[in-house]
């Protein structure tokens, strides 16, 4: 009895933003599954934390059910105990996600221990109430710092394209924005920048049902990352793990880019 009391009172000592803010509505398996309208702030990607912003949370995946055992054990070996992990409800299955945690660098450390496991190698921080007018800052800023590189020589400026399942993928150079994942080197770019790629190189930006039919050929799936969502020809963005569109908070976002 003292035993369950204690791990009881292990689970629910998570902060004070966590329990006011961000509820935990039942146990499941050991975990929290938090409400819906749990707010998990802004994916952080390239951007630095904001001094105005809030506490931060580590997403470790979009989940179609319950985790798994082997799931659960490449999250539980890297934490101290399950009061740091939650389950946010979604419209299809869980968000996973790890904290809220107070210090930046808490963060980053649970986000690169984790990123060693295969099926949480996509993990990134989130910050909470991550102000906007520090994106229009960065914003100011990008344009003056890129556009300097592309008018160097138009010529240089065609990126090689890999092919991905009848799609087109811009391949990074050496100080852009990127991330590996199976194998492959994948760009992340704003949408300006992503739509000068994809027409430079006789492409346009990949519509919403371009990607669908895609993802949806057998097996295809596995060949395209699912964390971080997918620029669409409209401006929109597009995830596939939700097999979702929905409007960008900001066309300065660096995500995925996929030509037709």
């Amino acid at each position: 009895m003292t035993r369950t009391l204690f791990l009881m009172g292990l689970f629910f000592s998570s902060s004070t933003f966590a329990t006011k803010a961000c509820p935990t509505l039942k146990v499941e398996q050991g975990i929290g599954i938090v409400s819906a309208q749990c707010p998990i702030g802004e994916g952080l990607w390239s951007k630095k934390p904001s001094p105005q912003g809030g506490a931060f949370w580590v997403q470790c995946g979009i989940l179609d059910n319950l985790p798994s055992v082997a799931f659960r054990q490449s999250i539980e070996k890297h934490i101290a105990n399950n009061a740091d992990w939650v389950l946010k409800p979604e419209e299809k299955g869980f968000r996973c996600l790890l904290g809220p945690y107070q210090a930046f660098n808490d963060a980053v450390a649970i986000r690169d221990k984790i990123r060693q496991e295969p099926v949480t190698s996509d993990a990134f921080i989130r910050q909470i109430d991550y102000p906007e007018k520090s994106s229009s800052q960065s914003t100011k800023a990008q344009p003056s710092t890129k556009k300097p590189k592309q008018t160097l020589s138009k010529g240089a400026t065609v990126r090689k394209l890999d092919s991905v399942v009848g799609l087109w993928t811009p391949k990074p150079k050496s100080d852009d924005a990127r991330y590996s994942i199976h194998q492959r080197d994948w760009w992340r770019a704003t949408y300006l920048d992503a739509k000068k790629a994809c027409t430079q190189s006789g492409k346009r930006l990949a519509s919403e049902s371009a990607i669908r039919r895609a993802v949806s050929r057998q097996g295809a799936r596995e060949q395209f990352p699912a964390t971080i969502p997918y620029w669409l020809s409209s401006g929109n963005v597009y995830d596939i793990k939700l097999d979702m569109a929905f409007v960008a908070i900001s066309d300065t976002l660096t995500l995925n880019v996929l030509c037709e």
